[in-house]
């Protein structure tokens, strides 16, 4: 091929590669903006934030108040109903017991007592000791009365001018009732039991016994007797004191 038609030639070509270029740069020019949209159509939106003011904070209700279980209300169909716990019953009170009347009485005249005097003037003089026991009793258990008297009469008699007194002991209990009154006493008039009246010089029996208060802390102690010789007994009196004979 002559010279001149290679240069040609060779020129033909670079017109024709610059030319693709060209043609190549003007269609990657017009095609990336399309590319470029559609790929940011694509992407999904981000929320916007709302232009609105924020709602307001909910505040929980408050707690119901809670509800005795015996005073709840009946539950509905298909729920068990709660158990109801009745207060612990309270017993009444029973009354005090009524004060009793003769309090004053067991007080003043309870325990055990002693005293010794003159009870017969001479020919028929007669010195005696007597000592007793008084005890309270349960009338309602046993039936009785409400006071009763243990006693021990200790005489020495003294008969016809130059003998020797005589000596008789003897012993009864009794019951009796008391009075409280101003001057307290107890009536014992009913002999449960006797003791040494047939051994007795005399024979002298206590037919009954009183007490009355005789001062501060004092009694005294006044009987009748039956039986035997009428000139010797025929009873006495004689003030007492709290003693322990036993």
């Amino acid at each position: 091929m002559p010279l001149q038609d290679l240069q040609q030639d060779k020129s033909g070509k670079r017109k024709f590669f610059i030319l693709g270029v060209v043609l190549l740069a003007w269609m990657v020019w017009h095609t990336l903006p399309s590319l470029f949209s559609h790929h940011v159509q694509a992407k999904p939106a981000a929320p916007l934030a709302s232009a609105s003011k924020p709602s307001p904070a909910v505040v929980p209700a408050p707690a119901a108040a809670r509800v005795p279980v015996a005073a709840a209300a009946a539950p509905t169909s298909g729920v068990q109903a709660p158990v109801s716990i009745a207060a612990p019953a309270v017993a009444s009170a029973s009354p005090p017991p009524a004060p009793d009347p003769l309090a004053n009485v067991e007080k003043t005249f309870l325990g055990t007592w002693m005293g010794r005097g003159s009870v017969n003037q001479p020919p028929h003089a007669r010195g005696c000791d007597l000592a007793i026991e008084v005890k309270r009793q349960d009338t309602a258990k046993d039936n009785v009365s409400p006071f009763a008297v243990f006693s021990t009469l200790n005489c020495m008699f003294q008969g016809a001018p130059r003998q020797p007194p005589i000596r008789d002991i003897t012993s009864f209990a009794l019951s009796g009732s008391g009075q409280p009154g101003v001057i307290p006493s107890i009536d014992f008039d009913t002999v449960t039991n006797a003791v040494g009246v047939k051994e007795s010089a005399f024979g002298c029996s206590m037919r009954s016994l009183k007490l009355e208060a005789f001062g501060a802390g004092r009694i005294s102690a006044s009987w009748n007797e039956t039986g035997g010789n009428a000139a010797f007994c025929n009873g006495g009196q004689i003030v007492m004191e709290r003693r322990r004979f036993y």
